[in-house]
């Protein structure tokens, strides 16, 4: 019976051992998110010293706590003598971190590697973005900066067709494939289509309209570009860029128009 007893006793303090384990490692855990939620806080507001002191918190709460050696690897990217403690930082967080976190990881990780012409590198990382779908406009962005960077001039045009058919309708994406047509393929009716993709989405988006009248002019459509001229002076209210508009328009009129993209 005393055995019966002594062994009842023994399962119970095994049982509050756990729960105090699991109870402990629950409030580590909350204090830990919190802690670099926080830290996120005084990141957004600059203020670098408040920011690390959270997440270093955050880590002595909960050691490789993804949130905060996502937050104290940001940091740490700014001096040159941390950059590979941070990148190490962000590769163990990558694994546990969702939504704009692991977002902003893969960024983070591909921006530092072209800082400093490892493009290999980046677009490695950036691969295995896509591959684990985070596949947003800023990943395939900064893919075609680093393929630019390469003069991978053919998977330049790949990762622009899989992007556009993923977001047809993004403006940055539209914007950078427009100018690859006119800097790489030299194909001005290409980039006019884009451009005007974009004024269908944004009609009074000045660069746009900017780009089309002067793809216009030098594709002989005199007319059609003093018309998207004239929607440039619609929308201007800068007297001084008014003026320049007024200029370009009469010298569109003359023929004697010399615009550059």
């Amino acid at each position: 019976m005393m055995q019966n007893e002594n062994k009842g006793h023994s399962i119970n303090m095994k049982r509050i051992f756990y729960l105090f384990i699991i109870t402990t490692l629950f409030y580590s855990c909350s204090n830990a998110e919190k802690n670099s939620l926080e830290g996120f806080k005084y990141l957004e507001q600059g203020k670098d010293m408040r920011a690390y002191h959270f997440f270093d918190l955050a880590l002595q709460q909960s050691q490789d706590f993804p949130l905060a050696l996502y937050g104290k690897g940001l940091l740490m990217f700014k001096n040159p003598s941390t950059v590979h403690m941070a990148r190490n930082m962000l590769l163990n967080a990558l694994p546990e971190l969702e939504g704009k976190y692991k977002l902003g990881a893969y960024e983070a990780l591909a921006k530092s590697y072209r800082l400093y012409n490892q493009q290999a590198e980046a677009v490695g990382i950036l691969k295995r973005a896509i591959k684990e779908s985070v596949d947003q406009p800023a990943i395939y962005l900064l893919l075609i900066d680093n393929y630019t960077d390469l003069r991978k001039y053919t998977l330049i045009q790949r990762t622009f067709d899989s992007a556009l058919e993923l977001y047809p309708e993004n403006i940055d994406l539209l914007k950078k494939a427009a100018l690859f047509e006119i800097t790489h393929s030299r194909s001005l009716k290409n980039s006019r289509k884009l451009y005007n993709q974009i004024i269908e989405i944004a009609p009074q988006d000045v660069e746009s309209l900017w780009k089309l009248s002067v793809i216009s002019y030098k594709l002989g459509e005199r007319d059609q570009a003093i018309e998207y001229l004239d929607k440039l002076l619609k929308l201007e209210e800068d007297p001084e860029k008014k003026s320049q508009y007024e200029e370009w328009k009469n010298l569109a009129k003359r023929k004697r128009w010399k615009p550059s993209l």
